[in-house]
């Protein structure tokens, strides 16, 4: 494990950090863990099951998979104590990434952001996990945080459009930010994909712009291995990955049909 924050002691035990900040850390980094929550306001206790920056499940009382992770989430002033993840074999029972959950709790938590009570789409900034020594938000950073105005719901949506729309073809995606290649959103997510190909797409346009080749366009894709392939479309401030298999997958009906749908559903989910 390589999460780490001042405030731990010997055993692993973490004061004082945001729960939503630390678990987004934990999915960047790839980390493999068993984290007990603890909130002392409330007196509860849960668990939350993470492999490779993955949630895999979660416990908490009487809750369990994607309620007692969003129940969890929600809490404040929380102990964190990092232990190792079972060696039992673990079946996957929450398919949203910890930053899309996440996004949906502060979307069902809409006070947070204090919203305009009359509009129907809500507020959301930029989630700094860079932190002083003092484990303090580093003011010269948050003002710098770039304001987004998103429709979670509307996102998720548009998500399910692609899952039926490619159906067993579809093996993975993610919508991730071109500033730090987090995933906001997805499909059996991959943290460590989306941050690898968030730095190719870069070094792509790059390329491109050196050579004094035309620039992308709506997308690029990678043809690899036993008839798989990887898809990036350049979304502005966002991309979106997809892994398909290109022998379970209508090709032409995925290109000239089903990303331009999502691409106008993304754009009316977020707006900058």
């Amino acid at each position: 494990m390589n999460v780490g924050f001042p405030s731990s002691d010997d055993k692993g035990l973490l004061r004082g950090v945001t729960l939503s900040n630390f678990l987004q850390l934990v999915e960047m980094e790839g980390n493999t863990c068993m984290l007990e929550i603890s909130c002392g306001r409330i007196k509860q206790k849960g668990f939350l099951f993470i492999n490779g920056g993955v949630l895999f499940d979660a416990e908490c009382g009487s809750l369990f998979g994607l309620g007692a992770a969003k129940e969890m989430i929600k809490w404040v002033d929380v102990e964190i104590l990092i232990r190792e993840l079972p060696k039992s074999k673990m079946v996957r029972k929450i398919d949203e990434s910890l930053t899309s959950l996440i996004l949906l709790v502060l979307g069902e938590e809409k006070t947070a952001f204090v919203p305009d009570e009359s509009a129907s789409e809500m507020e959301i900034y930029d989630i700094d996990l860079n932190m002083d020594k003092n484990g303090e938000d580093n003011e010269k950073q948050s003002n710098t945080k770039q304001e987004t105005t998103m429709d979670v719901q509307k996102l998720h949506e548009t998500i399910e459009v692609l899952k039926k729309d490619v159906g067993d073809g579809l093996l993975a995606t993610d919508i991730f930010g071109a500033a730090d290649g987090q995933s906001i959103a997805g499909h059996n997510t991959q943290p460590k994909a989306s941050a690898l190909f968030n730095k190719l797409t870069d070094f792509i346009t790059d390329a491109l712009t050196g050579s004094g080749f035309p620039a992308l366009g709506k997308y690029y894709i990678m043809d690899l291995v036993d008839g798989n392939m990887v898809i990036v479309i350049p979304m502005g401030s966002y991309r979106w990955g997809m892994l398909v298999n290109g022998e379970k997958t209508q090709m032409g009906l995925l290109l000239n049909i089903v990303i331009p749908k999502i691409i106008d559903g993304f754009e009316e989910a977020i707006t900058g």
